[in-house]
């Protein structure tokens, strides 16, 4: 669940990383960050999202890999993606 940009660019990056190996993926956040182009602050937010998202899981793949259990991992990132009326809509 999610806004529609998150929903969009959470596709866009589950498409393009779908049978690909880990150090590709890790790479597709830049191919797909390019693909984007210029965006606007809320829809950045919403894809720092989708990155963090997957970001956190690879964390959580290496801890698994060295016997931890621990699957919580705080990154920094944006409450919301909303942002305020008459914030960043320069």
């Amino acid at each position: 669940n999610g806004c529609q940009d998150t929903v969009v660019v959470g596709s866009m990056f589950t498409e393009m990383v779908k049978g690909e190996s880990v150090e590709y993926a890790k790479g597709a956040i830049a191919k797909i960050e390019e693909k984007l182009g210029v965006l606007s602050p809320q829809q950045k937010i919403c894809a720092d999202m989708v990155f963090n998202a997957f970001v956190a899981s690879l964390i959580n793949v290496s801890n698994l890999a060295q016997g931890e259990t621990e699957e919580m991992h705080v990154l920094k990132s944006e409450e919301r993606c909303v942002i305020p009326e008459g914030e960043g809509n320069e």
